[in-house]
């Protein structure tokens, strides 16, 4: 089984916005925004509010992945994520701490671009008692 590092290219924003911002993965959205005084729960995250994050990546379907086993793994998305790939559900996780794996054998199209959507809910607080961060906060690799 072959291992791919699939943390380059990606790009996110704030939902809500269309400020699309390059990054590579691991990723901390929250660090990212402003700080507020007065934030509930402030003391335990730095005063960085949390939010809710879309993040989205290009994956070509190359014709060497034709009838393999394509399985992707989230080493950790903060927190209660959905992933999409060409607006099909395909997966997520609500726990923000541990992995997951995400099947897409048989859905990449082979041949074309495809798109990979992980929408990323952190916006009720509390939701940790220490800075938790935001968003891909851990590698992510294709198998």
């Amino acid at each position: 089984m072959e291992k791919i590092n699939f943390n380059s290219n990606w790009k996110y924003c704030l939902k809500g916005t269309e400020n699309w911002i390059n990054v590579n993965l691991p990723h901390d959205a929250m660090i990212h925004r402003e700080r507020i005084k007065k934030l509930k729960n402030g003391s335990y995250t730095g005063f960085y509010p949390s939010g809710d994050y879309t993040y989205i990546r290009e994956i070509y379907g190359d014709a060497a992945y034709g009838g393999k086993t394509l399985i992707l793994e989230f080493e950790g998305v903060y927190m209660d994520s959905t992933v999409y790939l060409n607006n099909e559900k395909v997966g997520g996780h609500v726990y923000g701490y541990s992995n997951f794996y995400v099947d897409l054998t048989d859905r990449l199209m082979i041949g074309k671009e495809n798109e990979l959507r992980v929408e990323v809910h952190c916006s009720q607080v509390p939701n940790a008692r220490w800075y938790p961060g935001n968003g891909i906060y851990r590698p992510v690799n294709l198998y």
